[in-house]
């Protein structure tokens, strides 16, 4: 229960900065960490309500396992919704008040905001209204995310970053690419006999790679640059790209594909360099990791909370 003291701890912090009598009435309600049980009530409505929307958002009816989840998500909401309740939050939060003084005049008439505010709570709207419903359940996550420092020491980050290398996540990697020498012919300058004559002396050293460049009639691409397989794809096509993905440097043809002939010229393409798939450089992405490393903390004080706050509560099917 360490967690959910905490955070009673943390809330009643932040209503003294707003106001004391909010705090007087928090500590009148029911706390987090109690002996009594509460419950939670999942009806037959409920249940068929879960389904449809689960139809609604797959496009057919779900497996049981999937209506078993929603449940599961539905309750945890109730849930959340109820501490919010217990807490006070609805008492506190702007967008709650307006929205229920708003529903309120249509039902209690020209009376004050107190007294719209207070019916509202023998109507169960706090509760009820999907828009008040969504706000609590967003600030509960909030106040239980609040818990994780937004400032992450190296150390931690090192140690995300070791983890997230030995499971082999992609996402800190550079994509493989290579570096190309590139001149693209047309059949409509030059006559195909030259073409292949250049393309000759390229290969076999008569010709640089600078000066072939100068013949060309365009070259598509910077032979400093490192390009991924994506863009040798759009460049190229999915078979010069795969050609090229089979090119191994130490070979004997230094890098040189065959002549592609396309229907208005033909590609000459050399491969002069290839970089592996590999990990940036921690300072490259120290940014990202300290985000990444913050939102998966943040998910997993969620879920532990979550389950802290499930075993106090009977669900009642």
């Amino acid at each position: 229960m360490m967690i959910l003291r905490q955070l009673m701890i943390f809330l009643a912090g932040a209503l003294c900065l707003l106001s004391v009598e909010f705090v007087a009435e928090l500590s009148g309600v029911a706390s987090w960490g109690g002996d009594a049980k509460k419950n939670v009530v999942i009806t037959q409505a409920d249940v068929q309500r879960i389904q449809q929307e689960l139809v609604e958002k797959i496009g057919s009816d779900p497996t049981s396992l999937q209506l078993e989840s929603a449940i599961a998500h539905a309750v945890e909401n109730e849930i959340l919704v109820n501490e919010a309740l217990l807490m006070g939050l609805h008492n506190i939060d702007p967008v709650v008040r307006q929205r229920i003084l708003l529903n309120m005049v249509f039902v209690g008439g020209k009376k004050s905001e107190e007294t719209l505010f207070e019916n509202a709570k023998s109507l169960d709207m706090f509760r009820n209204d999907i828009v008040v419903r969504r706000r609590l359940i967003e600030r509960m996550k909030k106040i239980i995310a609040s818990q994780v420092s937004d400032a992450p020491t190296k150390d931690e980050l090192l140690q995300y970053f070791k983890k997230v290398k030995e499971n082999q996540a992609s996402r800190y990697q550079r994509e493989k690419a290579v570096r190309l020498v590139h001149g693209y012919f047309t059949t409509s300058n030059n006559s195909i006999v030259k073409i292949e004559e250049w393309y000759r002396q390229w290969v076999v050293g008569e010709l640089s790679d600078s000066h072939m460049q100068l013949l060309a009639n365009s070259v598509l691409v910077n032979s400093s640059v490192y390009i991924t397989e994506n863009v040798e794809r759009k460049l190229f096509g999915k078979d010069i790209s795969a050609l090229i993905s089979d090119v191994k440097l130490a070979r004997a043809d230094d890098g040189f594909l065959p002549i592609q002939k396309k229907p208005a010229g033909f590609h000459f393409i050399r491969v002069i360099d290839a970089r592996p798939s590999q990990y940036r450089p921690y300072i490259e992405v120290e940014n990202k990791l300290r985000l990444d490393y913050i939102d998966q903390k943040r998910k997993s004080i969620l879920v532990s909370t979550l389950a802290e706050l499930r075993a106090e509560y009977d669900v009642i099917q």
